[in-house]
This record gives structure tokens, C-alpha cells and sequence, in this order.
């Protein structure tokens, strides 16, 4: 899933966020994925709003995974190659 922040929420959670960190989030909304500038593939996303509650994680956990990625097969790469 990948998280959207909407841009009247960002200034409230600006400080209690940061890349690379891991917290947990508690008062989100899950919602339909958009169609578009999908980072992740998958039919929700989260949406955070003004009364999403961000716990830092402290300590972080070492076998944490910090990276989300797909492979393409090296089969399907020619249909890819034009989108953007």
C-alpha cells in the first residue's frame, strides 16, 4: 500500500514525519488505490488526515524491510519501455 497525505493535512503531521523512520500510525482511512502515480502496485492506499495519531519507533526494529519493489520479468520490459 502507499500513503497519501493531503496538502490542508501535511503542516499538522510535517514534524512527526520523517524518511526513513518507522512509526506507527493509528486513524487513517484506507481507500481505493487511484489509477495514477501508483508507487506500489495494489487496490488501497492509506490516507492520512488531521487526526492521524504518528508514534515514532524507538528502538527500530533491525529486520525492519525498508524497501518495496515489483521485478518485471525480462519478458514483459519491451510492453514498459514507452509509459512513463
Amino acid at each position: 500500500m502507499y500513503v497519501e497525505i493531503p496538502a490542508e493535512t501535511a503542516p499538522i503531521l510535517r514534524d512527526k514525519l520523517e524518511e526513513g523512520k518507522i512509526v506507527i500510525m493509528n486513524k487513517f482511512v484506507v481507500e481505493k488505490a487511484k489509477d495514477l502515480f501508483k508507487v506500489v502496485p495494489g487496490a488501497y492506499m492509506i490516507k492520512l488526515n488531521k487526526r492521524t495519531e504518528i508514534i515514532p519507533v524507538d528502538p527500530e526494529p533491525l529486520l525492519f524491510p525498508r524497501y518495496v519493489f515489483t521485478l518485471t520479468p525480462f519478458e514483459e520490459l519491451e510492453e514498459h519501455k514507452s509509459k512513463r
